[in-house]
């Protein structure tokens, strides 16, 4: 078993940050940032946001652990809604985003 650490370091801005998703490589070896805040973004509540990310890490296959948490912050759902918009996925590969 290999055991590491990442450690990250953020400035959280809780009226106009919307919210901190942690993921697992199971998640975000299949999806890339980019897909994940599109699927955030569509959903109306943080447990529906972790439950699509990981229903759609499955989808894709992976072989991995998939578990997703999201913290919701105090501008969560006045971001624009992705709702109307198309979810277009791309089977990308992207460990970290900068949103």
């Amino acid at each position: 078993m290999l055991q590491y650490a990442v450690v990250f370091f953020a400035q959280i801005h809780h009226g106009s940050d919307a919210f901190l998703a942690l993921t697992t490589d199971g998640v975000h070896g299949v999806l890339n940032s980019g897909e994940i805040v599109q699927i955030i973004s569509s959903c109306v509540d943080a447990n529906e946001a972790a439950r699509l990310i990981v229903d759609q890490a499955l989808l894709y296959g992976s072989g991995d652990n998939c578990t997703t948490l999201i913290v919701p912050f105090g501008a969560w759902g006045k971001f624009d809604s992705a709702s109307t918009k198309p979810l277009i996925f791309s089977r990308g590969h992207c460990y970290f985003s900068n949103r």
